[in-house]
């Protein structure tokens, strides 16, 4: 009976051994989950209002920038209306900045045990 008692209290030091490692891995866990989530909600952090200002902001950039290229001589085609010719341009430069801007924030780059990561923001004292 004295030996049972042995074998039984050996082996509950061991349970709590591993409940007690395995308690710190869950911690761990945890810890590595609110990170993820917090990283998560970084990105989403901008309101509806926000992301329309953005929009808007960009608009008017490709708009300037449109204008300035059609008051090139050398860049404005005489055989295309300007009304065409800008539509056109404004809607190449609005799909070339959108898909730059998906290959950026879905870039990242792993070296030396870091996630480096990209974004991709309107400067906030541009002038249009």
């Amino acid at each position: 009976m004295s030996h049972q008692k042995s074998v039984l209290t050996q082996e509950n030091e061991v349970l709590r051994s591993e409940n007690l490692q395995l308690n710190k891995r869950l911690l761990i866990l945890e810890e590595e989950i609110t990170k993820i989530k917090n990283n998560s909600s970084k990105k989403s952090n901008l309101s509806e209002e926000s992301l329309n200002a953005l929009e808007n902001k960009m608009q008017a950039s490709v708009k300037k920038l449109v204008n300035d290229m059609l008051k090139n001589n050398s860049i404005n085609s005489s055989f295309i209306p300007d009304y065409i010719e800008r539509k056109l341009y404004i809607n190449i430069f609005t799909v070339l900045i959108s898909m730059i801007k998906e290959v950026i924030e879905d870039t990242s780059i792993n070296i030396f045990n870091q996630n480096i990561k990209f974004s991709m923001e309107p400067l906030a004292n541009s002038n249009l």
